[in-house]
């Protein structure tokens, strides 16, 4: 029956292209879109972004539907009220991009915009009514969220959804655009009572235009949110969901690429492998989760001794972390792996009640020039097993036993 109902409007706005038909068909199209959103957030409950969103598209579906009903409503209330929908609306955008892209979030900044734009919107409408203020007001305040949100989409640091952001951005410019336009070029004239529901076919060429822009702006909005599941989604492939370390799949992909580069570009490469020393007892005297917290800790410091250098490290599997270090010849990997034992060995880890100790065994091999990345970790892992033999708590060289 709704179906039937956008069919009837939009025929007879392509016969007759009157404000207050396309009044009713953004209203109807500003309710479909939001009752959209609200269906993915039905199966997307818990992103933040998305609940934002979809809040500010009912205050939008809103705002519209108040505007449409000035036949019946004063205008000077419906202009109050629908503004500051408005307003609310514009305000959870913006705070929604600025959650997606990681800015910084300044809520005090957007209260005190929309307190002000409504106190202007008031004032103007009931106390000295003016309608070319207001229409100026209303379009500067478009223009500057429009520009809020540009800015923020186009320094967004993350690379995984960088693209989404720029495409984003481009859909709001060109909203901020042709308000601009609007402001600049348009004239609007209010009728007798205030209202531009017959501002004649410039006023309703802009709204068509403006029409197309919501649908795009929606339609970049869904983009970001699906490109940032995407990149989410490829950060859990690669990643171990304990550690945040690279996982076993994705170190042996990685590590074979590392490996062809550092080849064509002559530097060597060595690989560690890392065995926690009575792990086991570790899960039988504490518990499991108190080896979850071990382990979250020996990343942590593997990351710090790793940090910069194009490194790659990983949680092979169990308590084990394999490292590949790129432009590192075995006196620096055994001088890396001696810190990296100092810092797991000195560095006990925290638990409720208690501080757990735990040493390290590490396994160093050489890269050659025929050797597979398989091979290479085959070999450190003997030497890893040397250090077991030696009594724990050492690093060996494949080849030369403990160092």
């Amino acid at each position: 029956m709704l179906a039937a109902m956008i069919c009837k409007v939009c025929m007879h706005a392509t016969m007759a292209l009157d404000l207050p038909t396309l009044m009713i068909v953004s209203v109807l199209l500003s309710l479909g879109i939001a009752v959209g959103f609200s269906l993915i957030l039905l199966l997307l409950p818990r992103e933040r972004v998305l609940q934002l969103w979809t809040s500010s598209l009912w205050l939008l579906a809103l705002a519209l539907a108040v505007v449409s009903a000035q036949i019946w409503l004063p205008v000077r209330w419906t202009v109050v009220v629908s503004n500051t929908c408005m307003a609310l609306a514009n305000a959870l955008l913006i705070h929604g991009v600025a959650i997606h892209v990681g800015a910084k979030r300044q809520l005090r900044l957007l209260a005190l915009g929309v307190g002000g734009y409504v106190l202007t919107i008031s004032w103007f409408a009931l106390v000295r009514p003016d309608f070319d203020v207001r229409l100026h007001v209303f379009s500067l305040a478009s223009i500057a969220c429009d520009g809020w949100i540009v800015f923020l989409l186009l320094r967004c640091p993350a690379l995984d959804i960088r693209r989404s952001c720029r495409l984003a951005a481009l859909a709001f410019a060109f909203h901020g655009a042709l308000y601009l336009c609007q402001l600049t070029c348009l004239p609007v004239q209010a009728d007798a009572a205030g209202s531009i529901r017959h501002g004649g076919m410039a006023v309703a060429g802009f709204y068509v235009i403006l029409l197309l822009l919501i649908l795009a702006k929606c339609f970049a909005m869904l983009l970001l949110i699906v490109e940032r599941l995407m990149a989410g989604l490829r950060r859990m492939a690669r990643l171990d969901g304990l550690t945040g370390l690279l996982n076993h799949h994705t170190v042996l992909g990685d590590g074979r690429l590392l490996l062809e580069q550092a080849r064509r570009r002559r530097c060597p490469v060595t690989v560690l492998l890392c065995d926690l020393d009575h792990f086991k007892l570790i899960n039988d005297t504490w518990g499991h989760q108190a080896g979850d917290r071990v382990l979250k800790h020996v990343a942590g410091l593997i990351e710090d001794v790793l940090a910069g250098g194009g490194h790659l490290a990983s949680r092979y599997g169990g308590e084990e972390f394999l490292l590949v270090l790129l432009d590192c010849d075995v006196g620096q990997a055994l001088a890396v792996a001696e810190r990296l034992r100092r810092r797991i060995g000195g560095g006990p880890a925290s638990w409720p009640g208690a501080s757990i100790q735990v040493t390290t065994s590490i396994g160093v091999s050489l890269a050659d020039t025929d050797s597979t990345f398989e091979q290479i970790i085959a070999r450190a892992d003997a030497a890893l097993y040397c250090s077991k033999r030696e009594g724990r708590n050492r690093a060996s060289i494949s080849g030369r036993g403990p160092a």
